[in-house]
């Protein structure tokens, strides 16, 4: 892997079973909505926030991803770089094994992710708040199946409530968390990788643990498109 900073990691190492039977033996963000892949659509949305540095960690079927990807370098003249993991990691096993190549604080994505959002206000609002791990939220509309956050103040993460916690039928939240993320490295020596066969979203690993570790997490409550 190049020796860089990378400003945005953009998770695509899911296996996609929800949709299979949809997208078929296309994994999921590469899989065209209205002749558009959500993968595309990201790098689109980003290259406009003029990031540059991007990482993509790829898993499964990591092969449909690679003549794709240069596709989109071509296109929008952006340079992308590539983690392949050796052995699945799940959504953000692979933030250890990259963390040297980390911006102090970056952007986490989810790959199969249809947005609209200014990553200047976002970094913006992180940073006054000297937030080590801002995560993007919206109102759920489908609070039952959802990771939700409490923040009665507006920004402090008061609670957390993983979805099918034993929490699942007391909860008081209800702005779900949207898969994008604003996170200090420095998380990434507090708490440890998720093991085998360990829940290991961010929500449900480093978000969990940072929670229950007593630091504060912030919610960016937004209504920009996600």
């Amino acid at each position: 892997m190049k020796k860089k900073k990378y400003e945005v990691v953009i998770a695509c190492g899911g296996l996609g079973t929800r949709l299979r039977c949809v997208t078929g033996i296309i994994p999921k963000p590469l899989y065209p909505i209205n002749g558009k892949s959500t993968i595309e659509r990201c790098i689109e949305e980003i290259n406009n926030n003029s990031i540059s540095s991007i990482l993509i960690t790829l898993g499964y079927k990591n092969e449909y991803f690679l003549k794709f990807i240069k596709k989109l370098e071509k296109k929008y003249s952006i340079n992308i770089d590539i983690f392949v993991e050796k052995t699945p990691l799940g959504e953000c096993g692979a933030l250890w094994k990259i963390k040297e190549n980390l911006n102090k604080d970056f952007f986490f994505i989810n790959g199969d992710l249809i947005f609209s959002i200014d990553f200047d206000r976002l970094k913006y609002f992180h940073k006054r708040l000297a937030s080590i791990l801002t995560l993007v939220t919206h109102t759920s509309d489908h609070p039952n199946d959802s990771d939700l956050v409490s923040s009665p103040n507006g920004t402090l993460i008061e609670d957390i409530f993983v979805k099918d916690s034993y929490k699942i039928n007391n909860r008081y939240g209800y702005l779900g968390n949207s898969g994008i993320c604003l996170i200090n490295k420095s998380l990434l020596e507090i708490i440890e990788p998720p093991k085998i066969n360990e829940s290991n979203s961010v929500f449900h690993h480093i978000v969990k643990n940072v929670f229950y570790l007593k630091k504060n997490i912030y919610s960016y409550n937004t209504t920009e498109y996600i």
